[in-house]
């Protein structure tokens, strides 16, 4: 008898230890999913950022770039009409 009343109850723990591992499993793959998604979200977010900040630079470059361009010849002109030149510069 009391052979029969242990193999259930061996049954019942190896059935409760392996129900906790795949459990354990479980979890570990719901939290890893989670992190993954919410690192893409910020490197995406990240990205875009970045987009931003780049834009704003070329303009400011661009827009540097071109008091740069535009100055020299108006001051070349200024200097010729000045000293009495042919202004076709």
């Amino acid at each position: 008898m009391g052979k029969r009343g242990t193999v259930p109850k061996k049954n019942e723990r190896r059935r409760r230890v392996a129900v906790v591992i795949i459990q354990k499993y479980e979890r570990k793959w719901l939290v890893r999913r989670a992190y993954l998604k919410f690192l893409a979200v910020t490197i995406s977010i990240q990205c875009c950022w970045r987009k931003v900040l780049a834009i704003r630079e070329f303009r400011r470059f661009k827009q540097e770039a071109n008091e740069v361009a535009t100055n020299p010849i108006q001051d070349s002109r200024a200097n010729l009409l000045e000293k009495g030149g042919n202004d076709t510069v």
